[in-house]
């Protein structure tokens, strides 16, 4: 075959020697094309080689970034969780300061996270005489929050007032001393007197305020579902904190 390749390269007429050596012309052409075949599969193969090796560590990478995002994602809804519910997060406890029917009225601290409950073991527990059905004991604790145990028979009004607003505590008179409705410490049947509020959005407001904490200003209740602009200002009037 090398003698063929090398007449080959001598000859002026290419065409007519390769028709005249025809057997030799073929197997030239046999290993000329089963060359370029095996180059061909390497270079199809390499190629496949890098996009499998690519294709390893993208995902991982991927994986990695999502991962991350994940994480802050969790992080963010940590906070956002945080400043929802009204707790003070920042040392992990909060100060109320708990009085009326309980056995020892005090300044209490507890962990971030308590309810109203927590506050009323910690002063020892409610007397006998206390008036359990005008208090929310699931109530989420806020720091510096006011609680009063109204007793029974406790006439609204009859707790502790700040001078200006009303009721201050959770677990207090659910009407001030203006006879507004305080949308803290109010149950159902006196939710349902507010201009604009029927069983549905009383039960959504009692919903709110213990999966989120009290309300700190009346424009609060405005998170409520279905308590909109016009709802609220036609209940405006009615409602104190």
């Amino acid at each position: 075959m090398r003698d063929f390749i090398e007449e080959l390269k001598a000859t002026d007429d290419v065409v007519g020697f390769m028709m005249e050596h025809r057997r030799e012309t073929v197997k030239l052409v046999a290993i000329v094309v089963g060359l370029m075949t095996v180059l061909l599969l390497f270079l199809y193969r390499g190629g496949d080689e890098v996009d499998i090796r690519d294709t390893a560590q993208n995902p991982g990478t991927e994986e990695s970034v999502e991962g991350a995002s994940a994480d802050a994602g969790t992080d963010q809804s940590g906070q956002t969780e945080g400043s929802d519910s009204g707790v003070d997060m920042g040392n992990g406890d909060v100060y109320v300061d708990i009085g009326g029917a309980v056995k020892t009225p005090m300044l209490a601290k507890l962990p971030s996270g308590s309810r109203v409950e927590d506050a009323i073991q910690e002063a020892g527990g409610l007397d006998s005489d206390a008036d359990i059905s005008q208090i929310n004991r699931a109530e989420m604790l806020t720091d510096g929050q006011k609680i009063y145990i109204p007793k029974k028979g406790e006439v609204a009004g009859g707790a502790a007032f700040d001078g200006s607003s009303g009721a201050t505590g959770s677990g207090g008179s659910s009407a001030s001393a203006t006879g507004k409705v305080n949308i803290n410490t109010a149950d159902l049947t006196q939710l349902q007197s507010l201009n604009g509020v029927g069983p549905v959005t009383a039960q959504k407001i009692i919903d709110y305020r213990t999966q989120s904490g009290r309300f700190t200003s009346i424009d609060d209740i405005k998170n409520v579902s279905g308590i909109g602009d016009k709802t609220f200002e036609n209940m405006r009037d009615q409602i104190t904190v």
